[in-house]
């Protein structure tokens, strides 16, 4: 078994949910009452969440990912992401936390959101 995910601090990735443990210690948050970057989420990520950004450390069973984001589901949204700590690390780029089932893909050099927070915002004024 993997103890590391061979991808350097710095490395920019993409990271998605793609599921919950079965045994997770929190359960996964629903879109409906998710609120990106809110302090009151009392749930874990919810599943198909995905963001970009930069490592900021080795991915190592028993720690956190640990990552800069700078895109969040396609939008422009900075800010720091932590894990639960990691259990598993597969061949495939499968990182399993104690919540959650993660891709992480190394990406070949950032590449721009499709929308920033104001665009966002404006778009759901709109309609």
């Amino acid at each position: 078994m993997k103890t590391y995910l061979p991808l350097p601090a710095g490395a920019h990735v993409s990271v998605t949910k793609h599921a919950a443990c079965l045994d997770a210690r929190v359960a996964p948050g629903s879109w409906n009452s998710w609120v990106p970057g809110g302090w009151s989420n009392v749930a874990s990520l919810p599943v198909d969440y995905e963001m970009r950004g930069v490592l900021l450390a080795e991915i190592r069973v028993g720690e956190p990912i640990y990552l800069f984001r700078t895109e969040r589901n396609g939008v422009t949204a900075e800010g720091f992401f932590s894990s639960s700590p990691v259990r598993q690390i597969q061949g495939d780029g499968r990182v399993i936390t104690l919540n959650s089932v993660y891709a992480v893909v190394l990406e070949p050099e950032p590449r721009p959101a499709s929308m920033t927070v104001d665009q966002l915002c404006s778009e759901r004024r709109r309609t």
